[in-house]
């Protein structure tokens, strides 16, 4: 049931993937990978809060997912945090990477993962020790906000089985939205929004007075954003052009934590906002995407954006010209930013959002692990794809893809 799943994700038939592990889940609903397998598939489809409903099910029964070629190499022990509120995402993006026998091309072909979910508790040590041996361990906790226990638990892991690591949790934990404030704002060629973290003791009234009162503290100008803590896509981010715009916001109750973030004007002469993506593959840089829109918040999968509609000639141009030489688009001062941001975050594998400010310097909206790659939308792709975009999008994609897979044989034990 689990390859047929993944195989349905593959040729981008979510309802049947979602079908299908839905019947598993009903029929099995003692073994953990089935509850992992839906975390995934709802994560993937934007069922944040289901996800994470299921995804602590599987905790609660005991996951782990084995993938790829039986018996190949390298042997992955892959490793992400229930923990965090976020980890419908997480099971979507990493059951999602293409680590299994079917990738026509080649593409970690060779390769066998094991997928195993910590909840910050106990360490599952009999599920790893039924899963190993391991060659590598890939540490896909992708979100650092409240995973302290989990990140801690990776590092036991790795301690003990005697392994090499790609993405240190240290510096994982160093990824938050606060620390990357504090930590790349200070680079020669890079700007980072200010970035305060306000926990919610209060909710309704009681909370917007805490935000305004730190808003005034730390001498925050309108407008600026407020988002939920330890979330990405967009989700629970807003605009407050005002003080009555933040006595507005409506809080969860799951959410204990806001961000206000300092608001930077990017809309070009030419009314549009753009928003790029590099994705940091050891020492490479890679360039994922260019977006060009008429909002301010820009994602890859909106209709505001330019990754999935037909791009008018201005736009389609510049795009080309961004993915024949980015850092030539981009300029040598921002170029410098991103290898700056690089150095600095020292993970081996993470993503930048960001722009270019007039002064040149790389504006960096967040730098983490937390990109979403999109491999099975590009796996899915047909070669008759007429939109140039799409074609660039799929081609990046899967040369990110390989550049990781390359990293992993080349950092493995074996």
């Amino acid at each position: 049931m689990q390859e047929r799943i993944f195989q349905a994700l593959t040729v981008g038939d979510t309802p049947a993937a979602l079908r299908m592990a839905r019947q598993w889940v009903a029929t099995e609903p003692h073994r953990g990978s089935s509850w992992l397998v839906l975390s995934a598939v709802l994560g993937r489809m934007g069922s944040y809060r289901e996800a994470e409903q299921a995804a602590q099910r599987a905790a609660a029964a005991g996951s782990a997912i084995t993938r790829g070629v039986k018996g190949g190499r390298p042997r992955v022990l892959t490793l992400i945090s229930l923990e965090s509120a976020w980890c419908g995402y997480q099971a979507g993006r990493g059951l999602s990477f293409p680590n299994t026998a079917d990738v026509n091309d080649g593409l970690h072909s060779s390769m066998s993962e094991t997928f195993i979910a910590l909840d910050g508790s106990q360490i599952p040590w009999e599920t790893i020790r039924r899963g190993g041996p391991f060659d590598v361990i890939f540490n896909g906790i992708t979100v650092a906000e409240r995973t302290e226990e989990s990140l801690r638990h990776v590092s036991m892991i790795a301690k003990e089985l005697g392994l090499p690591m790609i993405n240190d949790p240290g510096r994982v934990a160093r990824t938050t939205r606060t620390e990357n404030s504090r930590q790349l704002d200070n680079l020669p060629d890079v700007r980072f929004p200010q970035t305060v973290a306000v926990p919610l003791t209060r909710r309704g009234r009681g909370a917007s007075e805490e935000l305004l009162s730190t808003i005034e503290r730390e001498e925050f100008t309108y407008p600026l954003i407020v988002r939920w803590s330890g979330y990405q896509g967009g989700t629970g981010m807003v605009r407050c052009l005002g003080p009555d715009d933040v006595r507005q916001l409506r809080w969860p109750r799951h959410i204990d934590e806001a961000l206000i973030i300092e608001y930077i004007e990017t809309r070009a002469d030419d009314g549009h906002y753009r928003k790029l993506r590099i994705f940091c593959v050891g020492k490479q840089l890679i360039p994922r995407h260019l977006l060009i829109g008429d909002v301010w918040m820009l994602h890859v999968t909106d209709s505001s954006g330019t990754a999935y509609r037909n791009v008018p000639g201005p736009e389609r141009d510049e795009i080309l010209a961004f993915d024949a030489d980015w850092e030539a688009w981009a300029g040598q001062r921002a170029a410098a930013g991103a290898r700056q941001v690089r150095d600095a975050v020292a993970l081996d594998f993470f993503g930048i959002d960001c722009n270019v400010l007039p002064d040149g310097r790389l504006l960096v909206f967040e730098a983490n692990p937390a990109m979403n790659l999109q491999v099975i939308d590009a796996l899915s792709a047909t070669s008759s794809e007429e939109n140039p975009v799409r074609r660039i999008n799929t081609r990046r994609t899967l040369q990110i893809a390989r550049a990781f897979a390359d990293l992993v044989r080349a950092r493995s034990r074996y």
